[in-house]
């Protein structure tokens, strides 16, 4: 039997799923292997445990350095994401391995609405190794039911002919139903830009106002900045 724990998830409320634990699920489940995810790090119950934790909060349960314990995440590799397997970082993601947590966003109307849209996204990473757009990144994004397009990775901006890629897979995304939504993008981490120019190319991509952050490091011209406000 195997074990995920999202270390983020089960500590904090709301948070992003973590598109790991999910291709995790659906490449376990794939092999008929037994897949759980813990609400709390149980070692001692499963065969195999894998624990994934994105944010450095300086929150590291010890138990996530025992030897049977696979462990990995930006907490962990800050500046470069470690993948997973080939076959690992090409199987969709199962978003179903957190809908056991449901509740625990049910008594929050705004949360409840933050996990629904998260279950009906389209998680995907767009480049492996940090720069360059990895060719399959949308290749299961039509299976999902909703139209939000979600990226983990760590700087999207940092990727060669990310805009335009993002702006594709939106296009795809407005051919589903219903016609009358739009197709959106967010973001697991935010989006560091440092111009003007930067600024316009990803200001005008549609945004989800649930999941966007874009992070200007410089000073906003005041032209930029009225164009923003109007």
């Amino acid at each position: 039997m195997i074990g995920l724990y999202d270390a983020d998830f089960a500590n904090y409320i709301p948070v992003m799923f973590n598109l790991e634990i999910m291709r995790l699920s659906s490449y376990y489940k794939r092999r008929r292997e037994v897949v759980l995810l813990m609400p709390e790090l149980d070692v001692d119950r499963f065969s195999q445990v894998i624990v994934r934790k994105d944010y450095d909060d300086g929150n590291y349960d010890r138990k996530i350095f025992l030897p049977k314990v696979i462990y990995g995440g930006r907490a962990f590799s800050p500046k470069k994401y470690a993948p997973l397997s080939l076959t690992q970082e090409q199987t969709a993601p199962d978003a179903t391995i957190y809908l056991r947590f449901q509740k625990k966003y049910s008594y929050n109307t705004s949360h409840n609405e933050l996990f629904n849209t998260m279950m009906q996204a389209a998680h995907t990473r767009l480049s492996i190794d940090g720069s360059t757009i990895n060719p399959g990144y949308d290749k299961y994004i039509m299976n999902t039911k909703g139209k939000i397009l979600i990226l983990h990775d760590y700087d999207v901006a940092k990727i060669e002919g990310a805009a335009a890629a993002i702006n594709d897979s939106l296009k795809r995304l407005n051919t589903k139903m219903p016609k009358f939504i739009d197709a959106k993008l967010g973001v697991k981490f935010p989006i560091n830009i440092y111009s003007d120019n930067e600024f316009k190319e990803w200001i005008e991509i549609p945004a989800s106002a649930n999941f966007f952050t874009l992070q200007y490091n410089g000073q906003l011209s005041n032209d930029q900045l009225k164009n923003y406000v109007d």
